[in-house]
This record gives C-alpha cells, sequence and structure tokens, in this order.
C-alpha cells in the first residue's frame, strides 16, 4: 500500500499492485503534462492536471465501490438476488480501473484538443476501433444505437487505449469501456437481467448526464484552484449513502439517502456557476479558439494536409510513437509537445496572439448577462435575429469553422461575386448565392465603414455560444432517487418530489449567442456603444 497526498482529500492509500500495473506506466505519466482545464486566463492558479484528477477520481470510486459492494452483500440474503459474490467483486475491480483510466486517452490541452480525434484514420474510425478492442457483440449493439449521442472522443480514444495497453489486467472489458463511454445497457422491450442492471449502476456512477465521481472531482478540484468559496460538497455523504435498492418496479436502482439531499444540490449549483460563469467566459472561450486552430495549422503541416492522417492518434499517445512529415516523432503526445512545435517548428499567428497579450483580441461584451442587456430590448429580436443569420450565412460559405471579418473576408466576397456575374441569370443556383453574397457584402462593408466612423480596426473574431441551461432542468436529475428509512409504506421517492430547489426551475438558455472579438476592446476608450448600436440596427 502507498500513500500520495492530495490537496483534496488529504492521504490517498492506493495499492502498490494498482501502481506496477498502471499508475507508474509511461502512458499514464503522460497525464501530469495534459492540463486539467483551459481556465488560466481567468484563474492563473488552475494549472492542475489530468493526472490528479484521475487519481481523485479512483480515489472517489473506491469510496462509492465501497458503499456498492456493502449494499450489494446485504442483497445477497435475498433469494431473487441471484448474483454471486466473485461476480460482485469483478465488477466493482472492473469499475476502479475505469476510473483511474477514464482520461487515458485525452488530448493535449484537454478538451480544446479532442476535436481531432474524431477523423478516419488509416481507414479506421474511433469506434470501429472501440469495438475491435472490447470484442463484444452486445457492447457493439450499444456503440451501433449510441451514435446520435455518441461518447465524447477522448472517452472512447481512453477505451481504445487502455484495452490495448493494459487488458490483460481488466477484468471485464465490455463494463470497462461501458463505464468510460457511459454507454449502458438498452431495456429493450424484455427489461434487463440482474447482471445488466448492476452493470448500470456503475456505469452511471462513472458517467452520468447528473451526478458521477469524475463529475465530483472535477467540481471540488477546479472550486479549490480558482478559489470559489461558496458552495461545499460533502462528498463523503453523499458517497458513503449510497446504496443499491430493489424498486416497486422490481429492477434494482442506485438509490441515495435522504441525508444526501443538499449535497446532490449543492453539486447542481457548483455546476452550474462552473458552467455558466467559468467555462462559458468569453476570455476562455477565445484562449480554445487560439489553441485549437494553432494545433490544427500544426496537425495540416505534420500530415501534409491528409485527411486520413492526424498527428492526434493512437500511436502518437503511446512510448512507441509515430513519425511524421519532416521526420517529427512524436510519442506520449501532450501539451509540452504542441508548445514546442508551435513556438519552434510550425510557428502561426494564433500561436504568437496566445503568448502575445499584447496582441490578443478581447471580448465586446464579457458574459451572456451582458450580451442580454445590450440586446435584448423592444424590437430588437427581430433584427438580433437576422443578424445572427448573416454572421451564419457568412461562416457557411467561407469559413471552416472560424469566422473572422476583415478585409481578405471582404476581398474574398468581392472576387466571388465577380465570378457569378460571368454566369449569367439562367443560372438559377448561382443567381441564388449571388444574392446572398451581394447581402453578405452589404453588410460587411456597412460594418467596415462603420469600423472607419468610430476609429477602430475592421478585424473582428466571431465566435457563436450557446445559452446557459441550469443542471437542475434535465429529467436525469430530477428522476434521481432517495431513500428515507421507515417513511411510510414507500421509502424511495424521486428527488423532484422532495426538493423544494427543482420547483419552478424554467429552461433557460437554449437560445444561441455569439462573442465578438477585437485587439483593442479591453481598453477604456473602445467605443463599444457606438458598435453595438450599429449592430442592433444594420439589420432593420
Amino acid at each position: 500500500m502507498k500513500r500520495l497526498k492530495d490537496p483534496i482529500y488529504g492521504y490517498i492509500e492506493i495499492d502498490g499492485d494498482v501502481f506496477e500495473k498502471f499508475i507508474d506506466t509511461p502512458a499514464f505519466q503522460r497525464l501530469r503534462r495534459v492540463v486539467q482545464t483551459s481556465y488560466g486566463p481567468l484563474y492563473p492558479a488552475a494549472s492542475h492536471n489530468r493526472f490528479i484528477h484521475s487519481l481523485g477520481v479512483y480515489y472517489l470510486g473506491g469510496l462509492a465501490a465501497q458503499a456498492v459492494g456493502a449494499s450489494l452483500s446485504c442483497l445477497q440474503e435475498d433469494p431473487e438476488f441471484a448474483l454471486a459474490p466473485e461476480k460482485v467483486e469483478e465488477k466493482l475491480a472492473t469499475f476502479k480501473v475505469a476510473c483511474l483510466l477514464h482520461d487515458l486517452g485525452h488530448a493535449p490541452f484537454s478538451h480544446a484538443g479532442e476535436q481531432f480525434y474524431d477523423v478516419a484514420s488509416d481507414s479506421r474510425t474511433l469506434d470501429d476501433q472501440m469495438k475491435r478492442a472490447v470484442n463484444d457483440q452486445i457492447f457493439s449493439k450499444s456503440v451501433d444505437k449510441m451514435r446520435s449521442v455518441a461518447a465524447a472522443p477522448h472517452e472512447r480514444m481512453s477505451v481504445i487505449l487502455g484495452l490495448d495497453l493494459f487488458g490483460a489486467s481488466i477484468p471485464d472489458k465490455a463494463l470497462f469501456a461501458r463505464c468510460i463511454t457511459g454507454y449502458v445497457h438498452d431495456e429493450g422491450s424484455f427489461g434487463l437481467g440482474l447482471d445488466e442492471q448492476i452493470d448500470n449502476i456503475l456505469v452511471r456512477l462513472l458517467n452520468s448526464t447528473t451526478i458521477d465521481v469524475d463529475k465530483l472531482d472535477y467540481l471540488i478540484r477546479d472550486s479549490f484552484v480558482v478559489g470559489f468559496e461558496s458552495t461545499s460538497i460533502d462528498y463523503r455523504r453523499l458517497l458513503k449513502g449510497i446504496e443499491i435498492k430493489r424498486t416497486a418496479q422490481a429492477k434494482y436502482e442506485l438509490v441515495y439517502h435522504s441525508s444526501a439531499i443538499s449535497v446532490l444540490e449543492n453539486v447542481i449549483y457548483a455546476r452550474d456557476f462552473e458552467k455558466k460563469w467559468i467555462q462559458s467566459h468569453p476570455v476562455i472561450i477565445y484562449d480554445q479558439f487560439l489553441i485549437q486552430n494553432a494545433m490544427k495549422y500544426i496537425d495540416k503541416k505534420l500530415c501534409r494536409g491528409d485527411a486520413a492522417k492526424t498527428l492526434f492518434c493512437e500511436e502518437s499517445l503511446k512510448e512507441s510513437g509515430k513519425t511524421f512529415a519532416d521526420d517529427v516523432h512524436i510519442s506520449l503526445l501532450c501539451d509540452d509537445d504542441v508548445v514546442y512545435l508551435a513556438k519552434n517548428k510550425y510557428p502561426n499567428s494564433f500561436m504568437q496572439e496566445y503568448f502575445d497579450r499584447n496582441d490578443r483580441r478581447h471580448p465586446v461584451w464579457k458574459s451572456e448577462a451582458e450580451y442580454k442587456a445590450l440586446f435584448d430590448e423592444a424590437g430588437c429580436q427581430e433584427s438580433l435575429g437576422q443578424l445572427v443569420s448573416i454572421l451564419h450565412s457568412i461562416e457557411s460559405e467561407f469559413c471552416e469553422g472560424d469566422l473572422m471579418l476583415d478585409q481578405k473576408l471582404v476581398d474574398r466576397v468581392q472576387a466571388e461575386i465577380g465570378e457569378l456575374d460571368t454566369l449569367g441569370e439562367e443560372d438559377g443556383a448561382a443567381c441564388a448565392r449571388k444574392r446572398n453574397l451581394e447581402r453578405i457584402n452589404a453588410f460587411l462593408s456597412q460594418l467596415k465603414e462603420q469600423c472607419s466612423h468610430i476609429g477602430i480596426i475592421f478585424d473582428f473574431v466571431v465566435i457563436f455560444s450557446k445559452g446557459f441551461t441550469s443542471g437542475f432542468n434535465p429529467d436525469d436529475f430530477r428522476n434521481t432517487l432517495v431513500s428515507f428509512p421507515d417513511c411510510r409504506d414507500s421509502s424511495i421517492f424521486k428527488l423532484d418530489d422532495v426538493s423544494s430547489c427543482l420547483k419552478g426551475e424554467a429552461q433557460s438558455g437554449k437560445r444561441e449567442l455569439f462573442y465578438l472579438y477585437h485587439r483593442h476592446a479591453n481598453a477604456e476608450d473602445f467605443p463599444r456603444a457606438q458598435l453595438v448600436r450599429f449592430l442592433k440596427e444594420s439589420q432593420r
């Protein structure tokens, strides 16, 4: 047994065997060099990594496994509970390994980099690789059925890499994959057997849409490093109160003790705060934009534009590595590799702006609340909708996810209008596109003229974002089960029935908004009022 000092949980005890098999390996140690969050632009101390987060999830998963194991032991006395103790131990062991390795496949800069995973690589997709790695027909059917709500790319890569490197030490490969991806067994028309019901409980303890040990650790840890102290999460009270109970519908379900209701609510309050005021902050969104574009540029250079190849592949994450163009060999791919390549091998304007804060663009408005204050007024909604529409139109015509409004874009629009002029009016599709381009050209010309009038450079980045939606709203949270021992005939209730904080929770957000970035928006004399007035009136 080894002991590690964690600033959140104190001393964590971990079996030496776990260190030898997993933690001390190069693939897991790589996570020390993968940043946990992108919060640094706002909170300089938020510099923790995926390594310590994974250990934290493993620790919390161990507490959850103890509670589940104790509850299942009590159920062994029930003649209808026909799950052997050794089978229970195998499931709990698999669950704990999944907790430890759930982020093994994270890309550099965490979520900023994982968008590059989900591409064809040697004619293999992540789903195809994952199905082959698990080699379980029932799991493969789950993967095919879940394509519309697929697991995150880094989750699928974690399964692929975990089974490739550590498959011999994972008792149940299919359950391991389900826990990391969140792919529960589908009940279908005949319901689920006991084995699958217990599997689903463990899956949701690691990867659910509401509360799980992964979210618990990152909420507690992120709060610690950014200094946010207004919400406390008593994780011990929550996890030690876990029980597996047989409901009136003869199903085995995960149930929280009634004493943990306040903790359940606090988890959502903390998640809402982080999502609304930190994750969705326009400064952080823009920092991600710069990193992603720098990575895209590096990937293009290393792969010579071959769409079937990418730096962000399983081989790059391994110790053996992979060799790319210009004899660049990458192994155990992490943040350091991206920074080195961007600074020394393939410098680009995005990484220059990332490092040089004097040259960085800043948001014209700094929150969703400020956006609403500026644009939510009588008579403005129709013109705002038209403004968002024309911005999307520009994006679909000329951009690949990066909407930049500048002179280069104006030149491209006008050049394409000129080419369409040569086709004649008999080409209906060309005429329709020309009308759309003329509408775009008129807007850009007016914006350029307005910039000249108010004395700023015509040079903007536009990034779209979704409005905030509270974590209290989803049905999965409302349907979380809590137990009141010795309360009336039935002791199990839905949280929605017993928690007043869920009453009247309106569906907020969902409406799309956008952030506008300019190099001088941070200056006190930036003419924001005139610019916003133009944007509101430009489509009237």
